[in-house]
């Protein structure tokens, strides 16, 4: 059927592609087979799930509009490592793909859409059954906002991705829009290890194809006039444009902890060891516009916009995401980039602008840090290490025959051309020598970049958490923020430094937690207002090669008060930091004398190490014991808990719940 459709449709026996010219030669017989072979196709009853190519004629004989449409079910792709006995690394399933593609060839107009309902990936690598996470990409049902008003209100599940093309040749612009549901996002650092490796060509295959691969130019100076008309005519069309759009509903990027996926995999482990990790969650819209010259003669023009509606940092434990404890409120803010890029004038210009539309809460805690920490290092090791190793290798190989004699060749040329230039140096000086390649002289660009931030308020609060209790040490609030800055690149060389000038006006006011009396006292009395403005420039006063660099800071008084509490609670928090940094010190390097043959066994066991070091020093901050010699009761919540006699039972008090997913301290 799809054989006979496109035969009918773009086949010889139907000119519609063509010109009308070009159809007088077919005779009336062929017309009259065409028109019987399409009426009886139409009469055949068309499957909905079927492949197919249709043509629509309008009652104009000159519009000409091509339809395509291909729907999958189910499309799915394993991922294997080099050798085909090895197993599955990744699986990729697509759940209704749809594609639609409607051509109009006399407008030179394109337009095209595709959408899935759902993309599953999971981990299929030999040792990861037992994990939490194995899904890395997939619909987010967990945490989402009784207040969106993205969801759509139909009965139709919504879909995880829409894109949508429109190409129009005729004007050069082109405008994608990328819709983007409810999904989640998770990044495991020893898979995106696995990946990295995977993704890599051996070198005696790129060596090879390298050796393989080459290029012929053939110069025919016998070129058609009309070919170089229409050379002439696309080098002189106007400027390309092309926009894309995303909007996203609400995404879920769950940063996984590789030191808590193992110690939750041992064999003397709790069962109720649950994966620790950190979530960046929210809404946003962004565009791009580019503006591009076809000729490379003119002015190139890109601009980028970032707007985030809601935008929420917090901690969870397990793939359901449990216990949630805020790290960052829900912030609106408006980011606004401009690229400009003048060729004529030889510069290359970016604005970049920042809007914090609503105040900003951030707590942190040191048990926040050291997790961030040992996030941090196994993504860097997971992206970075192999390299690294990889080039310590290869720097103590020895030289083959071949490339020995191409260094002393070299050797040879340099020396040769260090006596010209001494015999050169010896005649005259060459002020008038501006490149040392024949041809004009490339004209050099000149670069400046432009900052411009406002943030009405942000207030970050440091917890020592250490022992289980979140026990508040430090409040910074900065009100009225205002920040400016512009560096200039005049050119790129090594012998120019860059200048730059910058201005910061903000209010701080500061306060610490007293432990004895849990309350909240201000350190700093009143606000502290300072003026921040630094510059580096070529001195006004007097000629001189010499740049000038000057601080200017603007301060009111300062009024500062404390107590020997807030020195006593900052001692302690620095004591237990250094104990846990000695503890993850020493397991490391116990590690990796164990490990050092295997890359992915020590970058995993240091990660362990660290989870241990975290889990040592930590405990539930309440506790109650019975020693009354009955059976007792004791409810947190609507959670209700037995407490027989001689015994004690450990517990902690839930946050309260703020505008974000998790809870606030």
């Amino acid at each position: 059927q799809m054989i006979h459709t496109v035969d009918c449709n773009i086949g010889e026996r139907n000119t519609f592609l063509r010109s009308n010219t070009k159809s007088i030669r077919y005779s009336q017989s062929s017309s009259t087979r065409s028109l019987k072979a399409s009426e009886s196709s139409s009469n055949e009853k068309q499957p909905s799930s079927a492949d197919f190519v249709q043509v629509d004629k309008t009652a104009s004989s000159s519009q000409q509009i091509m339809d395509i449409t291909f729907k999958m079910e189910e499309f799915s792709l394993d991922l294997y490592g080099h050798s085909a006995s090895e197993d599955s690394i990744l699986s990729l399933c697509a759940l209704e793909a749809l594609f639609t593609m409607k051509t109009i060839p006399k407008e030179k107009l394109t337009k095209s859409t595709l959408s899935l309902k759902d993309l599953v990936c999971f981990d299929r690598r030999p040792g990861t059954a037992e994990r939490e996470f194995r899904r890395v990409i997939g619909i987010n049902n967990n945490n989402v906002s009784s207040t969106d008003t993205t969801q759509p209100e139909h009965n139709d599940a919504p879909r995880l991705f829409l894109l949508q093309h429109v190409n129009n040749s005729s004007v050069d612009i082109q405008e994608i829009e990328v819709q983007i549901g409810s999904s989640q996002i998770v990044i495991i650092p020893d898979l995106i290890a696995v990946m990295t490796k995977f993704s890599k060509i051996p070198e005696s295959n790129a060596s090879s194809r390298d050796s393989a691969a080459t290029t012929q130019v053939v110069v025919n100076e016998d070129i058609p006039k009309e070919f170089e008309a229409s050379i002439e005519r696309v080098d002189s069309k106007s400027t390309s444009n092309t926009k894309c759009r995303v909007e996203t509903s609400n995404v879920q990027f769950v940063f996984v902890d590789l030191g808590s996926i193992s110690s939750s995999l041992l064999p003397t482990s709790k069962k109720s060891t649950l994966t620790e990790t950190i979530v960046l969650q929210g809404r946003m819209e962004a565009t791009v516009d580019m503006t591009t010259d076809r000729a490379g003669v003119e002015i190139s023009k890109n601009d980028y916009k970032l707007d985030s509606e809601r935008l929420e940092i917090y901690t969870a434990k397990g793939a359901n995401l449990y216990h949630p404890v805020q790290l960052l409120e829900p912030i609106q803010f408006s980011l606004h980039c401009l690229q400009r890029v003048d060729k004529n004038d030889g510069g290359d210009s970016m604005d970049v602008k920042f809007a914090c539309l609503a105040p900003v809460y951030i707590s942190i805690s040191m048990q926040n840090v050291a997790l961030a920490s040992a996030i941090a290092t196994s993504l860097s090791e997971a992206f970075f290490e192999d390299s690294v190793a990889e080039v310590e290798v290869d720097e103590f190989c020895s030289l083959s025959e071949a490339e020995t004699s191409k260094i002393e060749l070299l050797n040879s040329a340099l020396e040769q051309v260090g006596d010209i230039d001494d015999l050169n140096h010896n005649r005259s000086d060459h002020p008038n020598d501006i490149s040392a390649h024949d041809g004009n002289p490339s004209k050099q660009t000149k670069q400046m970049l432009k900052l411009r931030a406002t943030l009405p308020s942000a207030t970050i609060t440091l917890i020592n958490d250490f022992q289980g209790m979140d026990l508040a040490l430090f409040k910074l609030t900065t009100t009225h923020c205002v920040f400016g800055g512009e560096v200039d690149f005049p050119v790129l060389s090594d012998s120019e430094s860059p200048l730059f000038g910058c201005n910061v006006n903000t209010s701080v006011l500061a306060e610490y937690f007293d432990s004895t009396t849990f309350k909240w006292e201000n350190f700093l009395v009143k606000p502290w207002e300072v003026t921040l403005n630094c510059s580096r420039s070529e001195q006004s006063r007097f000629p001189s090669d010499r740049l000038l660099t000057t601080f200017d800071i603007e301060s009111h008084q300062c009024h500062v008060s404390f107590s020997e509490h807030f020195l006593v609670s900052v001692g302690a928090a620095s004591r237990m930091w250094s104990v846990y940094s000695g503890a993850t010190r020493q397991a490391t390097e116990l590690v990796a004398s164990t490990t050092k043959d295997d890359s992915n066994k020590q970058r995993l066991s240091r990660s362990m190490a660290a989870h241990a070091a975290r889990s040592l020093i930590t405990t539930l901050p309440y506790a109650l014991e019975n020693h009354s010699g009955l059976n007792a009761s004791y409810s947190i919540g609507e959670e209700h808990l037995q407490l027989p006699s001689n015994s004690t039972r450990f517990f902690q008090f839930d946050l309260f719940p703020e505008s974000g997913s998790g809870g606030m301290r």
